[in-house]
């Protein structure tokens, strides 16, 4: 994981609210997906914070778009919020999330 990254999750009723900070890589998409794993059950809705994304790297950005799909579910509204948003873009497609 990227030293810097780090994940404040507030879950508020059928919300997930995620901001990530610092850099971006695969360890830090699996720790994502770690975490949407855990709330998927009690969530209709995530909504995830990019404002304070340093860095992305293409490895975490990849395995993040390769294991979308099997954790969050079209039944699912996912949107990613902030500056770097438009980076995420292709991950939140229907083609993605099943």
């Amino acid at each position: 994981m990227a030293s810097s990254f780090h994940m404040t999750v507030t879950p508020n009723k059928n919300t997930l609210y995620i901001q990530i900070q610092g850099g971006f890589d695969g360890s830090s998409a699996q720790q994502l997906i770690y975490t949407l794993k855990q709330y998927m059950e009690q969530t209709s809705r995530i909504i995830i914070n990019t404002d304070s994304i340093s860095y992305f790297d293409a490895l975490g950005l990849n395995l993040l778009r390769y294991r979308i799909g099997t954790v969050v579910t079209s039944k699912t509204q996912m949107t990613f919020i902030g500056d770097n948003s438009s980076v995420f873009q292709s991950i939140t497609s229907p083609r993605f999330c099943q």
